[in-house]
């Protein structure tokens, strides 16, 4: 029982992680964001051990935080509002980068979006038919993945474990055939666009790093 509480909190906390990266691509940074990501740093720090990719995420991440956090009045007015414009540029213009995975590896003539989309709505995260074009969204693949890190954590509460492996065996799945097959690529990307530099590549080396991470914790979770 006593090893079963402590798997719950693992699942809770993976859940949390993940909500928290899927919100960055939705939100618009502010300040809200920046108080969210400040507090949830310290568990990338500890993770941070044990990747590169999230070590240099977390790393470039806390510098960009404390270099925020250094300026007052006008300065910060002007950081944010720089923070803000590098948003539009990066996301909400044609020209942008693409947060959709279809338009990195998508193989010619797959519906990617529809399969996603099924496989989601088939464990319950149902997003509507209308938003079917977001199901390979970065944050929607996030969050879905944060969805079933809670349903874990509530079946490990209920000692259902054939349920917990089933659902453990399926989150190991979605890393391998679809986020850790291009996340990646998105990184690289970002890297490449000075208005991703000081925040959206430190959290997709965060998103990388952390994926790898937890497929390799899912991984040891499955029966032998």
């Amino acid at each position: 029982m006593n090893n079963n509480i402590s798997l719950m909190q693992v699942h809770i906390g993976r859940k949390q992680l993940y909500y928290f990266l899927a919100r960055v691509f939705l939100d618009v940074p502010d300040d809200d964001l920046y108080t969210y990501t400040l507090n949830i740093l310290p568990a990338f720090e500890i993770l941070s051990k044990h990747n590169k990719a999230l070590e240099e995420g977390y790393v470039e991440l806390s510098n960009f935080l404390q270099k925020r956090i250094n300026l007052q009045g006008e300065s910060l007015k002007l950081f944010d509002n720089g923070m803000l414009n590098d948003y539009s540029k990066l996301f909400c213009k044609s020209e942008g980068l693409s947060l959709y995975q279809s338009m990195y590896i998508a193989p010619y003539g797959e519906n990617i979006k529809e399969t996603l989309y099924n496989l989601q709505k088939q464990y319950g995260f149902d997003t509507g038919q209308e938003n079917i074009d977001l199901s390979d969204h970065i944050s929607y693949e996030l969050s879905f993945l944060g969805y079933l890190s809670g349903l874990t954590a509530y079946n490990l509460q209920k000692e259902n474990h054939e349920m917990v492996s089933h659902l453990i065996e399926t989150q190991t799945n979605f890393l391998e055939n679809y986020m850790l097959n291009w996340v990646e690529h998105l990184m690289y990307a970002m890297h490449n666009i000075p208005e991703g530099a000081l925040f959206y590549y430190p959290v997709c080396s965060i998103v990388h790093g952390f994926l790898e991470y937890d497929h390799i914790f899912l991984k040891k979770q499955l029966p032998q």
